[in-house]
C-alpha cells in the first residue's frame, strides 16, 4: 500500500513479534495482538471528541493506535510517548497507515515533563532556522491503560493536569473498583490476585478516582465502562483540564487546605503549560452528575446505573480505514 513490500524477511520478522493491538498493515493482514477489551471505552471517548486543529499527548502508546486515529481526523501533532521501546512497530504501522506522528519511547513517567521542556526549548533554538516552534502545553491528553501499572496513580493524575493547558482534555482509561468506599485497592487481596499480570499496582475505587480528579483541577464531563469482573470494571474518563479544585460540600473544609501542601504545586504544576484558555470540542453520553456541582459527573453512580459498553471487536482491533 505505502510501498511495503508483506513479504520481505524484514517485514515478516516484525510481524512475528509480541504486539499490544491488532493493527491491519496490509489490506486483510493483521498483526497479532492481545486484543484487550479496555480500548473499547477510550474509543468511545475519543469518537466524542472532535480533535481537527489540536495537540495531543498520548502515555503508553505501544504501537501508536491511538495517534494513529487521531491523525486521521486531523489532529494538528500528536506526541506519543512510552516507556517501552517499539520503534520498529510504530515505524511500520505509520508507513503502513499512511499517518505520521512524534514517537518518544524509553521514557519513564517521571522524566516526562523534562523530556518535553527540551523538547520545547530546543524547538524555539530551531525556530530561528524556519522551523515550527513547539508551546509547552496540549489540548488533549490521553492515559489509556496506564493508572493500574504505576505505583503512584496520584502523581501521575497530577501529570496530566500538568501537561494539559486550561480548557484542555484528559482522556483516561483505566482499571477501577466499584466499592462503596474512597480506597486504593493493591493487586494482591491476600487471597488472589485481582490481575494476575504482575504489572499491575493499585486499583482505585471510582470514588477515590472521582475525588483525585476533582483535586487536581479536572471537572469529569463524562465516564463510560465495560463489563464488570466481580467488582473491578475498565472505565474511561474524559475531564477538563479547570483553574481550581472541585470539592464536594462536605469535602471543602479539608480538600482546600491539602493543596497548600508543599509540594502540591509540583505535583500539579499548572504554570507549566503556558497558554491562554482553550475549549476543546467534546460531545458527552448519558452520565450522572453531582448535585451540587453542575456539569460535572458522578463517576461511581454513572458506572452503577449506566449500561456497560459491549465488547465490540471492531472497536478493538484497528482496521486500515477506521477513523473512531
Amino acid at each position: 500500500m505505502y510501498g511495503v513490500d508483506p513479504n520481505s524477511p524484514e517485514f515478516q520478522r516484525i510481524l512475528s513479534q509480541h504486539w499490544y493491538y491488532s493493527v491491519e498493515l496490509k489490506p486483510g493482514l493483521f498483526t497479532r495482538g492481545d486484543e484487550h477489551p479496555n480500548v473499547v471505552c477510550t474509543r468511545e471517548l475519543l469518537a466524542r471528541l472532535a480533535p481537527s486543529g489540536l495537540d495531543v499527548c498520548d502515555i503508553g502508546t505501544m504501537e501508536g493506535v491511538i495517534p494513529v486515529l487521531l491523525k486521521r481526523r486531523g489532529a494538528r501533532s500528536v506526541v506519543a510517548l512510552d516507556a517501552i521501546d517499539s520503534g520498529e512497530k510504530v515505524r511500520l504501522v505509520q508507513v503502513c497507515t499512511g499517518e505520521s506522528f512524534e514517537y518518544i519511547p524509553r521514557l519513564s513517567l517521571s522524566r516526562v515533563k523534562e523530556a518535553l521542556s527540551e523538547r520545547a526549548r530546543l524547538s524555539s533554538y530551531c525556530s530561528e532556522w524556519g522551523q515550527t516552534k513547539v508551546q509547552t502545553g496540549f489540548d488533549v491528553v490521553v492515559l489509556s491503560g496506564v493508572l493500574y501499572h504505576v505505583f503512584s496513580p496520584f502523581h501521575v493524575l497530577g501529570l496530566a493536569r500538568t501537561l494539559l493547558k486550561r480548557g484542555g482534555l484528559l482522556i483516561m482509561e483505566t482499571a477501577a473498583s466499584n466499592q462503596e468506599r474512597y480506597a486504593q485497592n493493591w493487586v494482591f487481596r491476600g487471597d488472589k490476585w485481582i490481575y494476575p499480570g504482575g504489572t499491575d499496582t493499585w486499583f482505585l475505587t471510582l470514588k477515590l478516582l472521582d475525588f483525585f480528579l476533582r483535586f487536581m483541577k479536572f471537572k469529569p464531563v463524562d465516564c463510560v465502562h465495560g463489563p464488570f469482573d466481580e467488582d473491578i470494571a475498565r472505565v474511561a474518563v474524559a475531564a477538563v483540564a479547570v483553574a481550581d479544585p472541585l470539592p464536594l460540600k462536605a469535602e471543602s473544609q479539608w480538600f482546600m487546605k491539602s493543596t497548600s501542601i508543599l509540594d502540591w504545586n509540583e505535583i500539579v504544576d499548572t504554570e507549566w503549560a503556558r497558554s491562554n484558555p482553550v475549549e476543546v470540542p467534546y460531545s458527552p453520553g448519558d452520565c450522572v452528575y453531582h448535585p451540587e456541582l453542575p456539569g460535572v459527573v458522578d463517576l461511581h453512580l454513572t458506572v452503577k446505573k449506566r449500561p456497560a459498553l459491549p465488547e465490540d471487536r471492531n472497536k478493538i482491533i484497528l482496521r486500515l480505514g477506521d477513523k473512531t
